[in-house]
């Protein structure tokens, strides 16, 4: 299932069930069944997707941009790039997602994100593992893109350290979310296109000074939900590169694609 092995030991496991939990399992299952995320019918004893609907999901995979990781059509060379990435080169080295941003990834993504179902985390992390090993090779620790502490507060959670808290205990790589702050309310970016993204993102982002040693000279992976025009994520980058920072990846659960 994944292609490369991640870069330390994977040998995470969730704690076992206490006994009597496991004696109420199938009465609670049939009471209190997990449904699909898309479709809404039941499934088994953990949350995630039914067949029908896995099926429908788009993971992507080679060929892809060397750089952003915007499927291609057809190979074009193990380190071609698409034309955004020739035309304006993004501060980050790579960037990978697990799933295209469709119909189908859009009920698991948005219920993740606004409806309070921080339980999907578990199944959404695990479909990022394909892209991971090379994004997280040498890294030193991931950092989620934060949340203005206003927003923070209407929401109640960041989807995005939700994802790094699980992929760093998955990958026993640090999670770091002190390391990267949003200075700026920004506004949302539905309707927006490329440069309104780009000026809303401007200066929004900072490393506290405190932090910059920490951050100094070494390889950071910004974690994030939906890639779409990768303005937050090179507004990001840019601020831990200030800092002192060496490179920079990205992953993402999905992202938004389009034809090259």
């Amino acid at each position: 299932m994944v292609d490369h092995p991640l870069p330390v030991a994977t040998a995470y496991q969730p704690p076992s069930a206490k006994p009597w939990r496991e004696a109420l399992a199938p009465a609670l299952d049939f009471l209190l069944p997990h449904l699909c995320a898309h479709c809404r019918c039941p499934i088994g004893r953990e949350p995630g997707v039914c067949a029908a609907c896995w099926a429908q999901l788009s993971f992507i995979t080679a060929p892809q941009c060397h750089c952003c990781g915007l499927p291609f059509p057809y190979d074009l060379g193990p380190e071609a790039l698409c034309v955004e990435c020739l035309e304006r080169p993004p501060s980050f080295t790579l960037a990978r997602a697990a799933l295209r941003y469709d119909d189908a990834a859009k009920p698991l993504l948005l219920g993740f994100k606004h409806a309070d179902k921080i339980h999907w985390r578990g199944l959404l992390t695990k479909m990022l593992l394909p892209q991971a090993a090379p994004i997280l090779a040498g890294a030193a620790g991931m950092i989620p893109v934060p949340l203005h502490w206003s927003r923070l507060l209407r929401r109640k959670y960041n989807q995005a350290a939700l994802i790094a808290q699980e992929l760093s205990a998955l990958a026993a790589i640090p999670h770091r979310p002190e390391l990267l702050r949003r200075d700026k309310r920004t506004t949302p970016h539905v309707a927006m296109n490329r440069k309104q993204r780009q000026k809303n993102v401007t200066g929004a982002f900072s490393v506290p000074k405190k932090f910059h040693t920490d951050v100094a000279g070494k390889t950071w992976v910004l974690i994030d939900d939906v890639y779409t025009t990768g303005s937050t994520v090179d507004a990001c980058s840019k601020a831990l590169l200030e800092a002192g920072a060496s490179e920079i990846r990205v992953l993402c659960l999905a992202r938004v694609c389009h034809d090259i």
